[in-house]
């Protein structure tokens, strides 16, 4: 076989490539080392980039000056970095990522994938997608589908334990972002009824927490000031790696001891669950309660829901499930492959889009989306198409001019979290994907002319939006001013060379 259609989960810390074998079931690729996972770390060098764990490990050698990771939650951003002397963007730094696993499995079964489905954080709006989607075309694919890591992770769980009817939560915590999806399943249909989540919240938040106490715990032992410590950046980084490693083991311990090198001396140093827990209580409540709100999003009861399923890297986290079944008594709760779920089930629907299977996804829009308006005499956001509305869609909303006579029409465009029935939302509480002047056509008088704004949303939670006048219509470009043109993915090509 040498068209392979992949499955990819870009993760924050760490990602993973499946396939389908010869069975047609998923099998994670694996590195010569055994090894799942590639991290999602990049280190910058005269001989070429260095991908995955033995960046890592060259870094705590070398210093961390040319080392970049945790790129993923600056995706859809304007956010670049200057490395040797050459400026890298998040999309452009994710595409290395995902040209290292490409190259592997090249290397392992002789054949470049040129089709994909990339698995993307439930909460990713529309700049995030597009980003995405670039990322991969850079990367070398040249067929791209997108999947939501819940929804991937829902499509494996239902395969490998034959769960053929109900309503699932999906409670997906990653190394950068968190997911709550309740989703109903119909033998091969799987139909997201809300998705409640963050791109900013995920294992990393938990090991900051954890690397305060041990830093508290060690200038305590040690001697040293605030200052002396916050200037130490070597230290900083000692404890980070202890944090990560802490954190797993408390999993299975009540407390962990440990001793750790700082300025050639050893300090021994000892952290308790109890501590842990207590630091990160909020934390935990901020991801139940989103859990809850979905739930309630779907209009669903807690007797409605057959099983939460926690997956992703960080779910095994200390008391995390106790949480969770706190929070749902009555409901089953599963841990399912928090490594390589997502990555199973991008390959279970590569195989079905890309060759007439029949897995069917129904999506939902991840982000309300509105436009800024003038409402009593104030500037607020007018929500025109809601969070969770099933796609694809193409809404309309329909506009007045200020004045008679009036040339252009100036639209912004925002996302918001605005559930349903709320139609007005505060613009410090949105997100601008962009703004538009757009040419107005025929004769316009204030308040009587009609402006007719439509949406277009495809299965992918991509964007076009139509304004038309006087029976003129314009299409607008949705792409935040960040959608690359051909010629800038050839430049972006160039960059993602001498992979090691």
């Amino acid at each position: 076989m040498d068209d392979y259609c992949v499955g990819i989960d870009l993760g924050t810390i760490n990602s993973v490539l499946a396939y389908l074998d010869g069975n047609g079931d998923p099998e994670v690729d694996k590195g010569q080392d055994g090894s799942v996972v590639v991290p999602s770390s990049i280190l910058f060098t005269d001989m070429g980039k260095i991908i995955g764990s033995k960046a890592e490990a060259q870094a705590r050698i070398e210093g961390y000056s040319n080392f970049s990771s945790g790129f993923k939650r600056q995706m859809g951003t304007k956010y670049t970095r200057t490395i040797m002397s050459s400026t890298y963007t998040p999309t452009e730094m994710s595409a290395l990522v995902l040209r290292k696993m490409l190259l592997r499995f090249e290397a392992n079964h002789g054949a470049m994938p040129t089709k994909a489905v990339l698995s993307v954080p439930g909460d990713y709006g529309v700049p995030e997608r597009q980003a995405t989607i670039q990322a991969g075309r850079i990367a070398g694919l040249e067929a791209i589908e997108l999947i939501n890591e819940p929804t991937a992770a829902c499509i494996s769980y239902c395969r490998e334990n034959r769960f053929r009817e109900g309503n699932l939560i999906i409670f997906d915590l990653g190394g950068g972002t968190f997911d709550a999806s309740v989703i109903k399943v119909s033998n091969n249909k799987f139909s997201v009824l809300a998705n409640e989540g963050s791109r900013n919240l995920g294992g990393k938040d938990w090991n900051l927490h954890l690397a305060n106490i041990i830093q508290r715990k060690i200038i305590d032992a040690y001697g040293m000031t605030q200052k002396e410590a916050d200037r130490n950046s070597k230290m900083r980084r000692d404890i980070a790696a202890e944090a990560r490693r802490v954190k797993e083991l408390l999993t299975v311990r009540n407390r962990v001891t440990d001793t750790i090198n700082i300025n050639g001396m050893p300090v021994t140093y000892t952290v308790r669950r109890e501590e842990f827990e207590d630091a990160t209580h909020e934390l935990n409540l901020r991801l139940t309660t989103m859990m809850l709100n979905a739930v309630r999003s779907a209009g669903l009861r807690e007797r409605d829901i057959s099983k939460v399923v926690m997956t992703g890297g960080e779910s095994q986290i200390s008391a995390m499930m106790r949480y969770v079944d706190d929070a749902l008594p009555t409901v089953r709760t599963d841990i399912y492959e928090p490594f390589t779920s997502m990555a199973k089930g991008s390959a279970l629907y590569a195989d079905s889009v890309f060759s007439d299977g029949n897995i069917v996804v129904e999506p939902v829009l991840s982000k309300t989306l509105g436009i800024k308006a003038g409402v009593d005499g104030n500037e607020t956001i007018y929500n025109v198409v809601f969070r969770s509305t099933p796609l694809p869609i193409t809404p309309e909303a329909v506009f007045r001019p200020k004045r008679d006579d009036q040339k252009t029409l100036e639209l912004e465009v925002y996302e918001t979290k605005a559930n349903p029935g709320t139609y007005y939302t505060g613009l410090p509480y949105g997100f601008m994907i962009k703004r538009f002047e757009i040419p107005l056509s025929g004769k316009i008088s204030r308040g009587r002319t009609k402006i007719n704004v439509r949406f277009a949303a495809d299965v992918n939670g991509l964007i076009q939006m139509f304004v038309e006048c006087n029976g003129h219509a314009i299409e607008c470009d949705m792409s935040n001013g960040m959608n690359m043109l051909p010629a800038q993915i050839m430049q972006s090509k160039k960059k993602v060379v001498n992979v090691i």
